[in-house]
């Protein structure tokens, strides 16, 4: 309410009758005393006449979208007879009040030019400082961005990313669906985390980098391949097992 007066009838302190949460609503009905010097020239508000106000109330991620009527007296003078007349009228209310960009604490989310945010992204303001998106950044649908997390320019988040807080990203960082980083780490520029892939400590520039724990991608890929032969390694295995015993009962 910083430069506003919460006591003027036409101020409405949203913080007592509305939850900041998007999709809260309220409905507001009063009549307020008009204030002096409402109206141009030739056409104004009488002062202290009543303004009846009927109003909704919406949060929405912006800010406060108020929507509904004011009926109100308007007293005129002709231009040219210069006779006075007065009529009724009901002015439609559509006005978006959007929330300051800091609040109390400075922490606040910086999305920079040509950013990309899909369906359902979630990008957490900052505890202290800020949570920042850089430019060019295309973020796909259901992505959770962590608070104070830093996105370098121009990354790509793919479906289902999650970063947790105080993470910073490099720049041309690539992080492929459900893959997640925890926090306080380093991805470096141009790193890149293959899908499914949990990054648990920093990842070099240009890395490449897979599975969870996450490894060097082909680091991962020989694991996978080797896991997929345990079971016919087993066989052998036991196969020169009974060979041995064979030879040593023939001894």
């Amino acid at each position: 309410m910083t430069g506003l007066d919460p006591k003027d009838p036409l101020v409405i302190d949203v913080r007592t009758i509305l939850q900041r949460r998007a999709g809260s609503m309220v409905t507001v009905t009063r009549s307020v005393p008009a204030p002096a010097g409402l109206g141009v020239v030739m056409a104004r508000v009488p002062e202290g006449s009543p303004i009846d106000l009927d109003l909704r109330l919406e949060s929405v991620l912006e800010g406060v979208l108020v929507s509904g009527t004011a009926d109100l007296q308007i007293s005129a003078e002709c231009s040219r007879c210069l006779e006075p007349f007065d009529w009724h009228e009901e002015i439609d209310i559509t006005e978006l009040f959007r929330y300051p960009a800091t609040d109390a604490h400075g922490a606040i989310v910086v999305v920079e030019d040509d950013v990309e945010l899909g369906a359902n992204v979630c990008v957490d303001r900052a505890t202290l400082g800020e949570t920042r998106i850089g430019r060019g950044t295309k973020v796909d649908n259901l992505v959770q961005v962590g608070h104070n997390v830093q996105v370098g320019e121009h990354s790509l988040l793919v479906a289902l990313v999650g970063i947790s807080g105080s993470t910073h990203l490099g720049h041309h960082v690539v992080m492929a669906g459900q893959s997640g980083a925890v926090g306080h780490i380093t991805i470096g520029d141009g790193a890149v985390v293959t899908a499914k892939g949990g990054v648990t400590e920093d990842v070099p520039a240009g890395a490449m980098v897979s599975g969870f724990p996450s490894r060097p991608h082909k680091e991962w890929l020989r694991a996978m391949a080797n896991l997929f032969t345990l079971e016919e390694l087993r066989r052998r295995v036991k196969s020169l097992e009974d060979a041995l015993r064979q030879l040593g009962g023939k001894a």
